[in-house]
């Protein structure tokens, strides 16, 4: 089970949706199943899945289920990208900027089984933060992106 955000952002199919297709095809009898990160069910949901993936989260509530699946042997997983440097022309940027985010960050790497990053320049990064094994599962584009069309300017 992945906690994501479900929307139609580009980062919302870039970076959860489309990698959790790729990596359920790496393992045919898994299914994925993407839970809003807001759904009241989350935390009901995350207690039994089997794998729990938690994509790009400061909701500290989800730290407790981690902490109770780590008593009943469960095995929870963290996708993680890189939310020191959020580019000030990123929505997210405001809320992403607080030392309080990176601090719960740091916590659901420690108590992660692992670290999912999306390329080998965070997987390098998060070398120093953690020391949870980290595993890259790139970004994803399932299929080819038609050209650009050519702009004309009138005057």
């Amino acid at each position: 089970m992945q906690i994501v955000a479900v929307d139609a952002t580009g980062d919302t199919m870039h970076r959860m949706r489309w990698p959790a297709e790729q990596l359920a095809k790496q393992a045919p009898t898994w299914t994925v199943i993407n839970v809003d990160a807001t759904s009241p069910a989350r935390h009901f949901l995350a207690r039994r899945a089997d794998l729990l993936i938690v994509y790009q989260s400061h909701d500290q509530s989800i730290l407790s289920v981690i902490e109770e699946r780590r008593t009943v042997a469960k095995q929870p997983s963290r996708i993680q990208r890189q939310f020191l440097r959020t580019p000030s022309a990123s929505p997210i940027f405001r809320d992403w900027s607080s030392p309080l985010v990176w601090q719960t960050y740091e916590r659901f790497m420690d108590l992660s089984d692992g670290v999912i990053v999306t390329g080998p320049g965070l997987h390098d990064l998060f070398k120093d933060r953690t020391d949870r094994p980290r595993f890259i599962l790139e970004n994803q584009m399932p299929y080819t992106p038609r050209p650009l069309a050519r702009f004309q300017t009138h005057r």
